[in-house]
């Protein structure tokens, strides 16, 4: 971008191409890439999948965060006493956003999103899980 105007230029292709994504028909770019490139990783899983798969085979387990999906209010409020702390994070999210820390006080919720923080009544910590 130049002049806050986007402006075309030829580039050569890079070393290596890490992370490629996952699934469907490789498009006639990525196929002309491959010809020529290396290509370093592969699909191990995303934020949901790979814990899951490194539970299931006992791989690494000691090194896990505790986590939960959280699909219904009884399994935050359970998760919220078994943890001093929670970290929310939506499954379709990407790129470090919609990251919610939460800590419960009593019968109030510390509510740190990026770095905003905010202190929430059991109330309004229910309503703003969704849960009324």
């Amino acid at each position: 971008m130049e002049s806050g105007e986007w402006k075309r230029i030829k580039a050569p292709f890079p070393d290596v191409i890490n992370n490629v994504s996952v699934g469907g028909r490789n498009s006639r770019v990525e196929r002309k890439l491959r010809r020529k490139l290396p290509f370093t990783s592969f699909h191990v899983g995303n934020k949901f999948t790979l814990p899951k798969r490194l539970v299931e085979n006992k791989v690494l387990v000691e090194l896990l965060v505790p986590f939960r999906v959280c699909t219904d209010k009884d399994i935050i409020l359970d998760f919220l006493k078994e943890n001093d702390k929670v970290v929310f994070k939506y499954l379709q999210s990407n790129r470090g956003e919609n990251i919610y820390f939460i800590t419960q006080k009593g019968n109030r919720y510390i509510l740190l999103d990026q770095k905003k923080e905010t202190i929430l009544s059991q109330q309004a910590f229910h309503n703003w899980l969704g849960f009324s």
